[in-house]
């Protein structure tokens, strides 16, 4: 196996044949040279982003080497997001939200309220969903994150999409107050002395605007500069929520997408009491069983069986994603020491106690909702 900069192996020879016949001396060291020349203006590797957009099956435009538009090139925007200053995520995000507002075909200038709204969708659900901590500093809360949660309490709603036009219209423009303050002057930042800016604004405008290269550019590699931008972004949370788990799936998912427990239900009934697991109360006809997860799914992002419990409709739905109390916690322990679940599931189970109550404790440690308990 060949080993990528990206931790993961690609098909290739496990030993190099020392007999084939070497290049000549010139054309070695001008092969070298270009390599120099390719990495030397942005720092970061050109392989790299071609090697991952070939592992995700992504058409990277970087045939033989990177793809010039007047001088933009990806490595530089790679190399962009590698050096940003590591105390907030605006940078990762920007960069997304000015790759999905140029997939139109003529973009000269992008509205801040444009990308405010875009900003609402990259961060909702990471803040409103997924809790994750958005900033470095435990003590100050991103202003983004802030808004975004005075606006779901305010209209009382988990989903972006059930935001009436009004908190919709609401929450883009108090995002796009923001972008003048700590985004757009910044943005550039530290990027490659040849790399050409992506916008150019100046403070007062409601507006950036998008140069034709420009556009092109965003446009032609959107999808590795996505990545790119999901890569950088994940980077940075995974040092403000440490014990936080599958980080890069959650920024990179556009929606909470949950598969049915429906499945489920068979093997629970069949392998533990009729009655809720949290109040206790049997199941009838007006108390049907249902699927729910003692730590909130919403962290754990799977379907594991061990986290699976039968609830009546009333827990399920007022537990919503909090964290249990510490008695429930050890009830779920309880459970799964006592052996009711079959070796033959075709489920896996297998994690120890000490393993559950780690994910427990590092649900607390990013400040999850807790504890819940039933009425």
């Amino acid at each position: 196996m060949v080993v990528d900069p990206l931790g993961e192996g690609l098909p290739g020879p496990a030993v190099v044949d020392r007999r084939r016949r070497r290049r000549p001396a010139h054309v070695q060291t001008a092969r070298k040279a270009d390599a120099r020349s390719a990495r030397s203006r942005s720092g970061f590797p050109v392989f790299a982003v071609a090697l991952l957009c070939r592992r995700l099956h992504v058409k990277s435009n970087l045939p033989r080497g990177e793809k010039l538009i007047n001088d933009l090139r990806v490595g530089d925007v790679a190399a962009l997001m590698r050096d940003a200053r590591k105390s907030a995520t605006y940078k990762p995000a920007l960069l997304k939200a000015l790759v999905r507002r140029s997939r139109e075909p003529h973009v000269a200038r992008l509205s801040l309220l444009d990308l405010g709204e875009e900003f609402a969708k990259l961060y909702w659900n990471q803040t409103v969903i997924y809790h994750l901590r958005q900033a470095a500093s435990l003590s100050k809360e991103a202003a983004v994150v802030r808004s975004i949660r005075e606006t779901a309490a305010r209209y009382k709603t988990r989903s972006l999409s059930n935001l009436p036009k009004s908190g919709q219209t609401d929450i883009a423009a108090r995002l796009a107050a923001i972008l003048p303050v700590n985004v757009l002057g910044a943005f550039h930042a530290g990027k490659p002395a040849d790399m050409p800016d992506l916008y150019r604004w100046e403070r007062g405008w409601p507006y950036v605007e998008i140069t034709r290269d420009a556009h092109q550019f965003l446009r032609a590699n959107a999808l590795p500069l996505e990545l790119i931008a999901n890569y950088f972004w994940a980077d940075l949370l995974e040092h403000c929520n440490r014990l936080a788990p599958r980080i890069i799936q959650k920024v990179s998912r556009d929606a909470a997408s949950r598969k049915s427990l429906q499945k489920y239900l068979n093997i629970l009934l069949a392998e533990s009491a009729a009655t809720c697991f949290y109040c206790d109360v049997a199941f009838d006809t007006l108390h049907a069983p249902t699927v729910d997860h003692v730590i909130p799914w919403s962290f754990l992002l799977e379907d594991p069986l061990w986290d699976l419990v039968l609830a009546c409709g009333r827990c399920n739905s007022q537990k919503s994603d909090w964290l249990p109390s510490e008695d429930l916690l050890q009830k779920l322990l309880r459970r799964s020491r006592s052996g009711l679940r079959r070796p033959t599931s075709s489920v896996s189970f297998l994690i120890t106690d000490g393993d559950v109550e780690q994910l427990y404790q590092a649900a607390i440690s990013v400040e999850w909702p807790r504890f819940w308990s039933p009425a």
